[in-house]
């Protein structure tokens, strides 16, 4: 259920269901021992603060898309070159979804 949150906040991150998705992941990431990603807010340079329009919901997808990508590849947990790629790529495809609509 959570990949396919994260799939759904990249594809579309306006949706009506959005809000509850963020909300349910955020609980779940804090929850669940077995997933544990650290990440640097510096991946995305400036412009995706939370000050920016979107930009916490963008900052944030970094956690959600490098959850996604060690769910679906848990022999590269450990790489974090792989798992911080993963996770700008989610964003990526989220401002890319944002920008469409």
């Amino acid at each position: 259920m959570a990949v396919a949150l994260v799939h759904l906040l990249e594809t579309d991150p306006l949706s009506a269901k959005a809000k509850e998705a963020r909300a349910w992941l955020t609980v779940w990431l804090v929850e669940i021992p077995d997933i544990s990603v650290t990440l640097c807010s510096d991946l995305l340079g400036t412009g995706f603060d939370s000050d920016e329009k979107y930009g916490a919901e963008l900052m944030v997808q970094l956690a959600y898309s490098a959850s996604a990508f060690v769910i679906e590849h848990p022999d590269q947990r450990s790489n974090d070159l792989a798992v911080d790629t993963a996770a700008v790529q989610g964003v990526l495809r989220a401002y890319q979804s944002l920008l469409a609509a």
